[in-house]
């Protein structure tokens, strides 16, 4: 891949995302899968996101 098109990656600002918004998207996308692999503990997982 040349210089010109590569893709560079930056990290991104914690402080610029609204982390409950943030938690509700992983809630939604991985809850189902999380509960029937090892049961959903709410605070658990709120614990584990932060």
């Amino acid at each position: 891949m040349s210089e010109t098109t590569a893709l560079k990656l930056k990290p991104l600002d914690v402080d610029s995302f609204n982390r409950v918004e943030l938690y509700s998207l992983y809630k939604l996308s991985l809850q189902e899968l999380i509960d029937e692999t090892f049961g959903w503990n709410e605070e658990d997982q709120r614990a584990r996101f932060e």
